[in-house]
């Protein structure tokens, strides 16, 4: 039980580690561009509704992708304490 929860606690600091170098990979992609000359249109009422929900759907997505990610490590983890005979 105790090798279980330290190999879950070693999976989730894996992941919060890539996590965080993709937050710094993407964030360091998004300042090297080279500035803009012409500012950003504004958006309509419609189209920034339309973006919060895109965010809303993205964030979703990625909690799921995460739930699936720790459900198919645990059960790895518990084809390798108890393997098939």
């Amino acid at each position: 039980m105790a090798e279980t929860k330290l190999k879950l606690v070693k999976n989730q600091k894996k992941q919060t580690l890539s996590n965080s170098n993709a937050a710094d990979n993407q964030a360091s992609r998004i300042t090297h561009h080279a500035p803009r000359t012409t500012p950003l249109p504004s958006l309509t009422p419609a189209e920034r509704a339309e973006a919060a929900r895109f965010r809303a759907l993205t964030a979703a997505k990625a909690a799921r992708q995460a739930m699936i990610s720790r459900i198919m490590s645990e059960l790895q983890e518990l084809d390798e304490i108890h393997p098939a005979a």
